[in-house]
């Protein structure tokens, strides 16, 4: 159970991190630049890639859920106080729908990041690791680590469909007469476990680079 909870709090420091990172980094921008429009084209320019893995899979999930889409921007777009860094149109569909086309991205980013830290971690027991690898490893876990949180309207329905789930659970609880850690621990296989170690392990890695790099335009920001 303690590293299921470990899991879950460092996917959502993940999540409160790169909202931070991004926002740190745009005002870090605008005070060298003193330009709003110049910030915005800096911002897609650095985070292309990342926006470009995020977009395409909404855009691939709803194909695959026979949901109709339509424009789909890699761009970025300020609305408000807050910066939009891409955006996919797609018809209304049901809850559950909509909650895995909105935690795609989260999903793809997470699957390329465990990836990419294997592989790293493979060369390096290798002693075959340069500087470029070392280099498109950082870079390519800053972008899918910044970019693969869903905004506020990827989520829609999210919140629905989690009441929704959190009730049948409750439902199965009562009719089963158990508890709900009993049922969570007769989930949590040996195999499952050693699953969430190496994912609680793995996540360590993205996470010590957006804190790290946030605390660093952080201060510049504040000089």
């Amino acid at each position: 159970m303690i590293y299921l909870f470990i899991f879950v709090t460092e996917l959502f420091s993940l999540f409160i991190l790169s909202k931070l990172f991004t926002k740190s980094l745009s005002m870090l921008i605008f005070k060298l630049c003193r330009s709003e429009t110049l910030t915005i084209h800096l911002i897609a320019i650095i985070f292309f890639p990342g926006v470009l893995v995020h977009e395409l899979s909404h855009f691939i999930f709803a194909k695959l859920l026979l949901i109709k889409t339509g424009k789909i921007d890699f761009f970025p777009k300020l609305t408000g106080n807050s910066l939009k860094l891409g955006s996919v149109s797609m018809e209304k569909a049901n809850i559950a729908k909509r909650m895995i086309v909105g935690i795609a991205p989260v999903m793809v980013g997470m699957t390329i990041l465990f990836l990419s830290i294997y592989l790293f971690f493979a060369i390096y027991l290798r002693n075959d690791l340069s500087f470029i690898f070392v280099a498109l490893f950082l870079i390519g876990a800053f972008q899918i680590t910044n970019t693969m949180f869903s905004s506020k309207k990827d989520m829609e329905g999210g919140i629905g469909f989690l009441a929704a789930a959190i009730l049948v659970f409750a439902i199965a609880c009562l009719v089963l007469n158990t508890s709900p850690i009993l049922i969570i621990n007769s989930l949590l296989t040996e195999p499952v476990v050693n699953a969430i170690k190496l994912a609680d392990f793995l996540l360590t890695i993205p996470l010590l680079l957006d804190f790290v790099t946030y605390l660093l335009t952080k201060l510049l920001v504040n000089l």
